[in-house]
């Protein structure tokens, strides 16, 4: 048993078709929803069922009915495939599926047994019908009105649908048979596969191929495609008719019209990213206008009759102030201004990032007082660099220190005798009950000058032990004030005082 799947793609289900081409449309609820895989790319197809056919066909038994959802117009106006190689497994070409497409030449397989309306052909007369030839290998191949244009050329089997339909409407068709055995002699090249696609500034380069044999051929130039001007200045490179003036940020110009146009467009090229109002006005004799933005292939975004609108623009993209004019051209005019809305511009910048002007609510910082410079702590004598220890003192490594000649006992008192060191300030003698010189149990006792090297100390306890240790100082001048430089102590020595 054999079956045969028919996916449509304008929503509708096909009643009575095997019978008579004259179909009745009528909505369904479908059975069941099933996953799909077409030329590599995953559907979603809803199953409406099955039609016997065993009474007309001897090819198959039943038809089933199935809907590709979000399909019709797959790649509709996509103007940048220029070319397509379809599958030998594709049964049905659904409406519109490549119109406005940039495809040169279409050799559809002979699996396919139907070509939708339009599905290579716009008629829109802005759109994009690059389709030259067209290669249809089924015999048999049901061909919807308008499938492709009037200038296409259709070769296809001699007594063929396509040879009816290009006598019908037209179309130069040229037969594809050819005797088994027999070479093709006159070979009839199309462009195939391209190699290079064209721009509205270069031409491109494709592949091309015998459509009746498919010999390949020598590579052909392709024409550069025309500029994609909605309104005067092309999305892709920029070109401007001769009907577009330039207008200024934060300026205004008045636009005329020349007897040779009925349309007159300003336009603004935004340098950085920011936001941006257009406006129309004072218009004279205007009969349509639209304030638009220009930011991408295809994208031109607009509100007609609105006459101011507000932008987001990146570097580079465009705003399109236009309007056209049905009357004598000498009393039409209007005026185009785009002015920059300083977006995110606060008290706290100078002037507008965008645009440069003056931020009339700026507010000049106060500036930080640069606090002076803290003293350093670190002093020089005799070229070694000093640091203060923990008790703020200044204590030289290289100083000499003294040592202890003499220590004798007295009656609660002792007396220490020291060897003189030259150069020095004076002396400062030490004295604890504690081998450690801790801070509660220490006495220090400062000797000026460098002429005496005795010091009695006395008020002391009565047979007590003290520990007695001697350093110098030298007193310098350091920015302005007098600092004392220490020796290390000299070695501990003990005494024990007299009752």
């Amino acid at each position: 048993e054999m079956t045969r799947k028919y996916y449509i793609s304008d929503g509708t289900v096909w009643k009575n078709m095997p019978c008579t081409r004259e179909f009745m449309l009528y909505s369904l609820q479908p059975i069941r929803t099933d996953k799909i895989a077409i030329c590599g790319k995953e559907y979603e197809a809803s199953y409406f069922g099955e039609q016997d056919m065993s009474d007309w066909s001897v090819k198959s038994v039943k038809r089933e009915f199935w809907r590709l959802e979000n399909v019709s117009g797959e790649f509709e106006n996509c103007e940048k495939l220029s070319s397509v190689k379809l599958p030998s497994t594709l049964e049905t070409i659904g409406y519109r599926a490549f119109a406005g497409c940039g495809i040169y030449c279409v050799d559809v397989p002979a699996s396919v047994t139907e070509i939708g309306s339009n599905a290579f052909y716009d008629s829109n007369f802005e759109a994009i019908n690059n389709v030259e030839a067209i290669i249809i290998n089924n015999k048999d191949t049901y061909l919807s009105s308008n499938f492709v244009g009037g200038s296409v050329t259709i070769y296809g089997h001699t007594g063929s649908t396509a040879e009816e339909y290009a006598n019908d409407i037209g179309n130069t068709f040229v037969s594809i048979d050819l005797e088994e055995g027999v070479e093709c002699t006159h070979h009839s090249f199309v462009k195939d596969e391209i190699i290079t696609a064209p721009t509205c500034t270069s031409k491109g380069l494709a592949k091309t191929k015998c459509a009746i044999c498919g010999a390949q051929g020598e590579n052909a130039e392709v024409e550069m495609t025309e500029h994609n001007a909605p309104v005067g200045v092309c999305v892709d490179c920029g070109h401007k008719e001769s009907y577009v003036s330039d207008v200024k940020l934060n300026q205004s110009i008045t636009c005329t019209f020349s007897d040779s146009s009925e349309i007159s467009t300003a336009c603004f090229t935004a340098t950085k990213d920011g936001t941006y109002t257009a406006t129309i006005s004072d218009m004279k004799g205007i009969d349509d206008f639209v304030v638009a933005s220009n930011t991408a292939r295809n994208d031109f975004y607009y509100e007609r009759g609105k006459e101011t609108m507000v932008f987001k623009l990146k570097a580079g993209e465009r705003i399109l102030i236009s309007a056209a004019t049905f009357g004598p051209a000498s009393d039409a005019s209007f005026k185009a201004t785009v002015t920059c809305n300083h977006t995110n511009m606060s008290t706290t910048d100078a002037t507008c990032a965008v645009c440069g002007k003056a931020n009339p609510n700026y507010v000049s910082p106060t500036p930080t007082p640069t606090p002076a410079p803290a003293p350093s702590n670190v002093i020089t004598f005799n070229g070694e660099s000093i640091k203060p220890n923990s008790s703020g003192e200044y204590v030289s490594k290289k100083a000499k220190k003294p040592s202890i000649n003499k220590l004798s006992k007295g009656r609660k008192s002792f007396k220490v005798t020291w060897k003189k060191v030259s150069g020095v300030s004076g002396y400062q003698v030490q004295y604890s009950t504690s081998k450690k010189f801790t801070k509660k149990t220490t006495k220090t006792i400062t000797c000026k000058g460098n002429k005496k090297f005795t010091k009695i100390i006395k008020k002391l306890k009565g047979k007590k032990k003290y520990y007695v240790r001697v350093r110098t100082y030298k007193t310098v001048k350091v920015n302005g004030k007098s600092v004392r430089i220490y020796s290390g102590w000299s070695k501990v020595k003990a005494v024990t005082t007299k009752k």
